[in-house]
């Protein structure tokens, strides 16, 4: 298990940097005092683990509460700059408050908290300490794995929690590079969405100028305008280290997450045949979870499909422009065919390869190659935008250890200097060797 990096700098129990005030340190309230129906569409919003991601602040849906049960819960209130982490369910992860100072969020049932002492500890310092590898092993230690993951005493384990304490003034510096790096990365993010939108504006704008014609897949599958296939079903002894990735349903959301799938045999890889992506195929989730998208692009790592996934793939683009397709499938007409048929059984949400080929394709005009190419430079700057965040994520990981561990020092100036610092670093210490 990775340990707290070797250097100068004192270990200290996080329990000693906490802010000296009541509810410093809190866990949400037992979910008999908070149940769902007290929830409302309106209020103050209740953090959960879902809405903890890779970057600091709270995102994604949440419920909420009105002022009179936020009232009961004082300590659960979480305010600008507080570290929160689940106890029970996805332990490991860390999430930061951000925003306005009035700005106050509320403890659920499965999440606890930390407010640090300034005097003594940045909080942004601290929430990129425990997205490391060493601060995620502080978090995991004490956690059982048995059914749902839990911690048994979880805030006496999280005063236990031992932190490398630089002083405030480096601490700051290192939150400051890895905080600008997650700025940029949250730029490009919101660049994405913001590309994204705007090509599925200019395809609504186009669409509705006509009436398309409406085929079945199944015909144009016999006619090799369009291909729809599953996933490649694997066995476990298929899995290896080597080969390409094998994307399941939890790797796709809004992208492909390569980097931390399982990989399939190279062997498998020539089995599996036309169930590896191509570029410009679209695939979805089909079972489960039902409806998340993605996109193939130049910049996707080859990878195949496992069966939870199932691709559209445009085998003559003069008929079926694959960014037309795209838009499409993103669009009400598609979302539409898929919630007629996703919850025709009893069991798990599912739509089959025989419902999506017997689905109203619209035949598109020839008006669609003119239209096509503005989606598509749209979708090739959100796909370089995203490759980049993907690069800055690598650049920001590898540092993190580096700069908790003194390792690499921050120098005044930008990031540029620290690698100058670092290389100087290895210089010295090859002459000493």
């Amino acid at each position: 298990m990775p340990e707290i990096p070797s250097s100068t700098w004192p270990v200290i129990p996080l329990g000693s940097l906490a802010a000296d005030e009541d509810g410093a340190i809190a866990i949400g309230p037992f979910g008999s005092s908070l149940k769902a129906e007290v929830y409302t569409t309106i209020g103050i919003p209740v953090v959960r683990g879902n809405n903890l991601t890779d970057s600091p602040g709270f995102h994604g849906d949440f419920v909420y509460i009105d002022e009179r049960t936020a009232a009961r819960f004082p300590r659960c209130i979480v305010r600008p700059g507080d570290i929160v982490f689940p106890h029970r369910g996805a332990i490991g992860e860390v999430g930061l408050a951000v925003g306005p100072a009035e700005s106050r969020w509320m403890l659920s049932t499965s999440m606890m908290k930390f407010r640090c002492d300034n005097t003594k500890l940045d909080a942004p310092y601290l929430y990129y300490f425990f997205r490391s590898a060493f601060g995620r092993h502080q978090l995991l230690r004490n956690a059982s794995q048995v059914g749902t993951p839990g911690i048994g005493q979880p805030l006496a384990s999280l005063r236990a929690c031992e932190i490398p304490t630089p002083p405030l003034r480096e601490q700051r510096a290192i939150a400051g590079v890895l905080g600008a790096l997650d700025d940029k990365i949250e730029s490009n993010r919101r660049t994405s969405r913001t590309l994204e939108r705007v090509a599925r504006t200019i395809f609504r704008a186009w669409f509705v100028d006509f009436a398309p014609v409406k085929a079945k897949a199944a015909e144009l599958i016999r006619n090799a305008v369009l291909e729809i296939g599953d996933g490649y079903r694997a066995k476990n002894s298929e899995m290896d280290k080597c080969g390409l990735p094998f994307i399941r349903a939890g790797n796709l959301n809004n992208g492909f997450d390569t980097a931390r799938a399982e990989r399939l045999c190279e062997e498998s890889v020539a089995k599996a045949g036309r169930k590896v992506s191509r570029v410009g195929d679209i695939a979805f989730t089909s079972k489960g979870t039902v409806g998340r998208f993605a996109r193939v692009t130049a910049h996707t790592e080859r990878f195949v499909y496992s069966p939870q996934i199932c691709y559209w793939r445009s085998l003559d683009p003069s008929q079926l422009d694959p960014a037309i397709l795209y838009c499409w499938m993103q669009d009400d007409d598609f979302g539409a065919q898929i919630a007629a048929v996703a919850g025709q059984t009893d069991m798990a949400p599912y739509v089959s390869l025989k419902d999506q080929r017997q689905m109203s394709v619209p035949v598109f005009p020839s008006s669609q190659h003119t239209v096509a190419p503005k989606i598509e430079a749209l979708l090739a700057r959100q796909s370089a935008a995203i490759q980049e965040s993907k690069i800055l994520v690598k650049l920001r990981d590898y540092l993190l250890p580096k700069l908790l561990s003194g390792e690499v020092r921050v120098a005044e100036g930008p990031v540029c200097s620290i690698l100058e610092t670092t290389a100087a670093s290895r210089k010295k210490r090859r002459g000493h060797a």
